[in-house]
């Protein structure tokens, strides 16, 4: 009895050591992490503190803390953070408060054995600050990040490519089909990287003999402003909800996406749409070079990419130094 109980404990003690290596996700078909963040934003702590004293006696520094907790890279340069919601001059500073983010945010990915790595962080130093005026007994000041930076999504799904697009489960000469490989008019299984942006739903269907289409919505799942690429997260009417896509089957015949201006290429079509109310419907046609002698999925890559800006506060106390 005693040597079985060793025994027992011997495997529980080896299982506790493989499985806390790393966290482990299981899901072994899904390619992402997931999730609906891209920067996990706050104030270090202490920085600034929740209390500080007038008349310039008590110097405090503030630094932002940006994680990346979301699946896509941030390169250097692709993320700044203002300071707001305070008079920089009341605190000993001028002018505007931007610090541009000169290094590298990856985003969390996957090892070879599915445990994940995560993301990059980033400390943002915004300086020393300094309260020279005076209080009445004690004044509270909400110090705002505001933080802008370039982000996107990866999502795919497999589409159902075979002669017999109606799923009528019978080959071009009348052959029976005992067990489909896929079926062409179904809703498929999306799967997403994290990011605010998301594909919710991915629909194909047949569009004659030689012809698919596969509808896809893409979501905004998370309360950030979202600007077209590259303006700095703009919020006019022309880049506010602006997003870049790319839709790439890997097929050979032309594929035309409604909404998207890019050129119709084989397998491939891109540009910009815009949101409406947090989301929008895009329907593609997928041209099929024929005959089709094989019945296979064939995996279908969208992304997204867009500028996106999100914020931060914490409350200062400042108190009368007496």
């Amino acid at each position: 009895m005693n040597k079985i109980l060793i025994l027992l404990i011997a495997l529980g003690l080896i299982i506790v050591g493989c499985t806390q290596g790393g966290q482990q996700v299981g899901d072994t078909t899904n390619p992402f992490i997931g999730g609906t963040q891209g920067l996990d934003i706050g104030f270090l702590e202490g920085s600034p503190p929740g209390i500080v004293f007038d008349q310039g006696q008590f110097p405090f520094g503030v630094q932002v803390v940006l994680e990346n907790v979301g699946e896509w890279d941030i390169n250097a340069g692709e993320a700044k953070v203002t300071l707001v919601g305070v008079d920089p001059e009341d605190f000993g500073r001028t002018g505007e408060q931007t610090v541009i983010v000169n290094e590298d945010i990856p985003g969390q990915e996957f090892d070879p054995d599915l445990n994940v790595i995560p993301g990059g962080i980033s400390f943002v130093d915004m300086g020393e600050w300094n309260y020279a005026g005076n209080v009445s007994g004690q004044t509270q000041f909400f110090f705002r990040a505001d933080i802008c930076y370039q982000y996107g999504l990866m999502s795919e799904a497999f589409l159902c490519i075979k002669d017999d697009l109606l799923d009528t489960q019978e080959t071009a000469s009348g052959t029976k089909i005992v067990e489909p490989v896929c079926f062409v008019n179904e809703q498929k299984t999306v799967y997403n990287s994290g990011s605010p942006i998301q594909v919710a739903s991915l629909t194909e269907s047949a569009q004659g003999n030689d012809k698919i289409a596969f509808t896809f919505e893409l979501q905004h799942r998370n309360v950030g402003l979202i600007s077209r690429l590259g303006t700095e997260c703009s919020d006019t009417i022309q880049d506010e909800d602006t997003i870049y896509v790319e839709v790439d089957t890997g097929l050979s015949g032309t594929l035309d996406c409604n909404g998207l201006d890019g050129p119709n290429e084989a397998g491939r079509d891109s540009g910009e749409v815009k949101l409406f109310n947090g989301h929008r419907i895009i329907r593609c046609v997928q041209q099929l070079s024929m005959p089709i002698n094989s019945e296979f999925k064939k995996l279908v890559t969208i992304k997204a990419e867009f500028d996106y800006k999100d914020h931060v506060t914490t409350p200062v106390l400042v108190k009368h130094a007496g």
